[in-house]
């Protein structure tokens, strides 16, 4: 039957390890409904031999107690796992010895196949969306089961709120789409103490977002901030788009009657100056600006025998319709002036509520005055001629000193930005 001695030496020793191989490939681990398994990786080994471990808990937030689904469970040389709805994980039938690159042993039983890890010393680690990370150094015994919970501390949500401006006015821009992350959250509609261009979010998670802003006529601009726990603070400012111009027409009319008034000159202004020549009015009253950059600004209407009039005006994409009436000048003809501005806050804002007044006139004692409305723009009208000091007071507030500064009133429209911190102080 057997021709030699090697093929004789050959069938005695697969006679004597035959029961040990089978035995090493039945070492299935069973696993309850839902549960998440991991296995081992070095097949031919016995569960019998004590190298399989298995390892679940609990993960719940610490303010709630309640279970946190979806936490992510891992440590090295082991597939992750996660939480299920009540927050338990399991790792089932962990061979030890296949994680024995990846672990530090402290015990091991040699045998004539291989070195079996009955003791390992692994770092367990969890995480989860808004709360803060665990680790846990953990011993795993072979032959035993170990259960460890995890209780983790929930982030703060962080807030987002801020300013959309025009680049050129520095007025709030109403109705800008504003996204974050690319879904879009809310628009900038006056919801923050009806302030036009201001925009709030609530309930964001901390870390990097793509913020986005889109408005008609503008621009779009996106930039990447980095939210932190609490509130955050943004201020954006929007350009418009090039050739994006409108046109303004109306009537120029008497105060007294209401007719028209022929020869009125209309001026447009910005923060910074006066655009352009204007438009003077027809016998029928009629003037027409074209070319005008949408946003918010001011206009200077004068006709001879007509007290000036400036007013604050906001131009929309298109055409604009806007009547201006004008009430006769019966109270001085000498040559005087207007006096026209904004005033800006140490922080760059246009700022409602400021005191203006212009005084100190030698040959004209009496003091002019005036207070910044709501979109921060101040009128001083039926100033005579000269050089005066222009002081400007921030009522009610202890933040910004009093701004002082001299200038001299010409015929027509003078125009002074008052921003504090610039100037002279007391």
């Amino acid at each position: 039957m057997f021709r030699t001695l090697t093929e004789i030496l050959t069938v005695i020793m697969v006679l004597l390890f035959l029961p040990t191989l089978l035995g090493g490939c039945n070492s299935n681990v069973d696993a309850g409904a839902g549960d998440s398994i991991v296995t081992g990786f070095i097949s031919g080994l016995s569960a019998d031999r004590g190298d399989v471990v298995s390892l679940g808990g609990r993960v719940t937030d610490l303010s709630t107690g309640e279970p946190i689904s979806g936490a992510r469970v891992s440590f090295e040389g082991v597939p992750e796992v996660f939480t299920d709805s009540r927050g338990y994980y399991s790792m089932s039938g962990i061979l030890l010895t296949a994680l024995l690159p990846a672990a530090t042993t402290t015990t091991a039983t040699a045998t004539t196949a291989t070195a079996i890890v009955k003791t390992l010393k692994i770092t367990l680690m969890v995480s989860a969306e808004n709360h803060t990370g665990q680790s846990r150094l953990l011993t795993l015994s072979g032959g035993s089961s170990l259960n460890q919970d995890f209780i983790l501390t929930a982030i703060p949500p962080a807030a987002l709120q801020g300013m959309v401006t025009d680049s050129g006015t520095n007025a709030g821009l109403e109705g800008v789409k504003v996204t974050i992350d690319g879904a879009q959250i809310t628009s900038t509609d006056g919801v923050e103490d009806g302030i036009p261009g201001a925009f709030r979010f609530q309930n964001l998670s901390s870390g990097f977002h793509y913020v986005g802003f889109k408005l008609q006529g503008y621009v779009d601009k996106a930039m990447g901030v980095t939210l932190e726990s609490g509130s955050n603070r943004l201020e954006v400012a929007m350009s418009p788009l090039a050739g994006e111009k409108s046109d303004l027409t109306g009537m120029v009319r008497d105060s007294r009657q209401g007719g028209p008034i022929s020869g009125a000159t209309v001026q447009i202004g910005t923060s910074s100056a006066l655009t352009g020549d204007g438009s003077s009015s027809s016998l029928e009253g009629v003037f027409t600006i074209e070319g005008l950059t949408p946003g918010s600004m001011f206009a200077v209407v004068r006709a001879t025998g007509f007290q000036t009039l400036v007013t604050g005006i906001t131009v929309e994409k298109g055409v604009n319709l806007k009547d201006f009436t004008l009430t006769p000048d019966t109270f001085n003809t000498s040559v005087r002036g207007v006096l026209v501005g904004t005033a800006i806050n140490s922080l760059g804002k246009l700022t409602s509520g400021v005191e203006v007044t212009v005084g100190a006139y030698f040959e004209d004692p009496r003091e002019y005055r005036s207070v910044t409305g709501t979109d921060g723009w101040y009128t001083i009208r039926d100033i005579p001629t000269g050089t005066y000091v222009v002081s400007a007071r921030v009522t009610g507030s202890t933040l910004e000193a009093d701004l002082v500064k001299t200038l001299t009133i010409s015929e027509g429209v003078n125009i002074m930005n008052l921003v504090f911190g610039e100037g002279t102080t007391k």
